[in-house]
């Protein structure tokens, strides 16, 4: 989960899932892409498809506010832009242009 507080008024923050195949899925602030990533020693790059022209199917009122959609394109363009990847402590910090830090879901 993205080490962030979340947008009102709802809890639901960026998660970042990677499978041991590279497979991603990215849940935004709004939306969800799926996409790929390659990871080496300490080097990441992350390729995503584009941002869903539409809502989620499945939007729940307040989801898509147009902070939220715009957050959608700020996040996902820090997370394609990360070079590198590294452990702080039990936060894996993703660095590029801009640094995003992740943390275990506790749920």
């Amino acid at each position: 989960m993205l080490d962030a507080a979340p947008m009102p008024p709802l809890k639901r923050v960026p998660v970042l899932n990677i499978g041991a195949d590279g497979a991603a899925t990215v849940f935004l602030w709004c939306q969800t892409v799926r996409g790929r990533a390659q990871l080496s020693d300490s080097a990441i790059h992350i390729e995503t498809g584009p941002l869903p022209e539409g809502l989620p199917q499945y939007a729940i009122d307040g989801q898509c506010t147009p902070e939220r959609m715009q957050a959608d394109v700020t996040t996902l363009a820090a997370l394609t832009q990360a070079t590198a990847w590294r452990w702080q402590g039990q936060a894996l910090l993703l660095t590029g242009p801009t640094t995003l830090k992740f943390r275990p879901s506790d749920h």
